[in-house]
């Protein structure tokens, strides 16, 4: 995945880490590469490579949606040291707590 966002669409990622059914990325995006570009890249590109590993993976699919947080860049640091297993998810639970945003079907 780090290879296919920083060759495909220039966007580096700095950390990349699996949540249960779900993927959280600290990534540099790229200014030439829209964010809808840049998930579409990665999440096709990933597809097709999983599909090649295993018998098992060969229906694997990415859910349709996906959420993006932005932080500057002078808070990069802070956030590569609290982002740990539940921080993202807890951004997104208090966004749906604050009705922000309603989950897609298949996110608890």
């Amino acid at each position: 995945m780090a290879t296919i966002l920083r060759n495909n669409v220039d966007s580096p990622a700095i950390l990349i880490g699996r949540v249960e059914d779900h993927v959280h990325a600290l990534v540099l995006l790229s200014r030439k590469f829209a964010i809808m570009n840049v998930l579409e890249e990665m999440k096709t590109e990933t597809s097709k490579w999983l599909k090649t590993k295993s018998p098992r993976l060969s229906t694997f699919s990415w859910q349709s949606g996906y959420g993006v947080f932005s932080i500057s860049e002078s808070n990069i640091e802070q956030v590569h040291r609290e982002l740990g297993p539940g921080f993202l998810e807890s951004v997104y639970q208090n966004a749906l707590a604050h009705e922000l945003r309603s989950p897609p079907e298949n996110i608890p």
